[in-house]
């Protein structure tokens, strides 16, 4: 099962190459927009409503495969943050109906992003900050535009070059707190057992020489950007 959440950021035609006949799509707010101009059927519509153009909104509630859930303006979490809760919630119900447990079968079910960088730095940060909560509630998440694709780790893992979508520069980045004891084999600049700072610079522009990237680490949290000029 995946899921695509469409939010108000930047949002660009190479975005539709995401959306796939079998998925759940969340249009946020603005995101709508774009749904509505390239004929995207949506299954949950979302937010505050307060960028949307009335008719547009009006014309997904006369859709009957379209929930509408609207917020108010005053709360304690953006409309990108309540539409990945909405998404987890269906991806956990949906593990139920199969019989799934556990976070190897969780994680497999993903969560893509669009929208979710844009002129506003505050939302862009905040989107970012999400993937503490995905990676707490043992979801796959990525952010995705048309120059980045961004997702993180709390665990060591392996990059394979035929799962990546850009691959020109391949940075990591520690997230919330610093990265231990951390490893890098297989791009071209590696490391043995650092300590990686908080948002530190080392980790920027590294390149995928190999098939395939080994990173390991003991403690922390790594967010992994696959970006292109």
């Amino acid at each position: 099962m995946s899921i695509v959440i469409v939010s108000g950021g930047r949002l660009e035609q190479s975005a539709l190459a995401f959306f796939k006949e079998e998925q759940v799509v969340i249009g946020v707010d603005g995101g709508l927009k774009f749904c509505y101009e390239n004929y995207i059927p949506v299954n949950y519509a979302m937010g505050d409503f307060d960028t949307i153009e009335p008719e547009i909104l009006d014309y997904y509630k006369k859709q009957e495969k379209t929930q509408i859930r609207a917020y108010p303006p005053e709360k304690d979490i953006t409309d990108s943050k309540a539409a990945l809760e909405l998404a987890v919630q269906l991806i956990k119900q949906q593990g139920k109906v199969r019989g799934l447990t556990g976070g190897a079968e969780t994680s497999a079910m993903e969560i893509i992003l669009l929208g979710g960088i844009g002129t506003r730095m505050d939302h862009t940060l905040a989107n970012i900050g999400c993937f503490k909560y995905a990676l707490e509630q043992q979801v796959s998440l990525k952010i995705i535009d048309s120059h980045n694709c961004m997702y993180a780790y709390d665990h060591s893992f392996t990059i394979h070059r035929k799962q990546l979508i850009y691959n020109k520069y391949l940075s990591l980045l520690a997230m919330g707190a610093e990265v231990n004891n951390l490893t890098i084999r297989g791009l071209k600049y590696q490391v043995e057992n650092i300590t990686l700072p908080l948002l530190s610079d080392w980790g920027v522009s590294n390149e995928l020489l190999e098939e395939k990237a080994e990173i390991i680490f003991s403690h922390g949290i790594l967010l992994v950007i696959e970006s292109r000029d």
